[in-house]
């Protein structure tokens, strides 16, 4: 009886070759492990060198005004908010679709299961933006993700996990939607007060959405601000939006350490400089 179950597991090791399939050509490798990118920063934040002298400022907006930043709110009025996350564009020429997990704080301490919110079939898709849909106020929460790759043998690989806090986006209340001005002094920018936002930036983008200059400003100075000590902008069409930045936090979530970056991000504005 010894001689034959030998003989079997030798005639069963045989079959397999060295590409990962058997001879009957069934893959059986899962796909590469998607790397999700965390949160990097946001447009206008300083760069130091080792010395801590400022370079410049960051730029991660893309040719279509999106921001390549990882996880991170996107421009939305207040009501609409949503989170933006990304990845690593994956390597398996093979990916079948991707499924979409979300996952609050509370939840993971609580031991409940990730939520599947969407599946994705295109394999050169590297980012998925959550809309909140059923979700009657995403504001205020940490907000877990990650993704699982199934290959079209039906093999998967689950991601890290990345996370982020959206809070209320403000509310902009002048200059009006594709107002005319004759310069940025001549603008009058406000925006709704929050007292739970730690700090607000406003954001000048040219029409190719190129950064061209942003201001920080502590949550309780005063607004309307008139003078932004803004550089002389030329003629041309602009964007403009006010990013809120809420508290960073550091949790321990199973043996892993994780920072939680909030904010929001206004909606997007015109502006004519004449």
């Amino acid at each position: 009886m010894l001689k034959v179950m030998s003989l079997i597991i030798i005639v069963s090791l045989s079959i397999i070759s060295c590409s990962g399939k058997d001879i009957q050509g069934n893959d059986f490798t899962p796909p590469i492990k998607p790397i999700l990118i965390h949160h990097l920063g946001d447009s206008g934040d300083f760069e130091k060198d080792s010395l801590g002298v400022v370079l410049d400022t960051l730029d991660y907006h893309t040719s279509d005004g999106s921001e390549n930043n990882g996880i991170d709110a996107v421009p939305a009025p207040p009501g609409s908010e949503k989170i933006k996350f990304q990845w690593e564009h994956l390597l398996d020429t093979d990916i079948d679709y991707i499924n979409i997990y979300r996952i609050r704080l509370e939840d993971i301490f609580a031991g409940n299961d990730a939520t599947k919110i969407d599946s994705i079939s295109s394999p050169n898709i590297d980012e998925y933006t959550d809309d909140f849909i059923g979700i009657n106020s995403p504001v205020s929460i940490s907000w877990f993700y990650y993704i699982k790759a199934v290959d079209a043998s039906g093999n998967w690989t689950i991601s890290d996990t990345v996370c982020y806090k959206v809070i209320d986006s403000p509310f902009l209340i002048s200059p009006e939607p594709n107002e005319t001005t004759t310069s940025i002094y001549g603008a009058t920018f406000d925006w709704g007060y929050d007292e739970t936002v730690v700090s607000y930036r406003i954001l000048f983008l040219d029409e190719n959405y190129n950064l061209i200059w942003s201001y920080d400003l502590a949550s309780n100075e005063e607004m309307p601000i008139d003078s932004l000590e803004a550089p002389n902008i030329e003629p041309q069409t602009l964007y403009w939006r006010v990013d809120a930045f809420g508290h960073v936090q550091d949790w321990s979530v199973n043996d892993k350490n994780y920072t939680i970056f909030s904010g929001s991000e206004s909606e997007m504005r015109t502006l004519y400089i004449q």
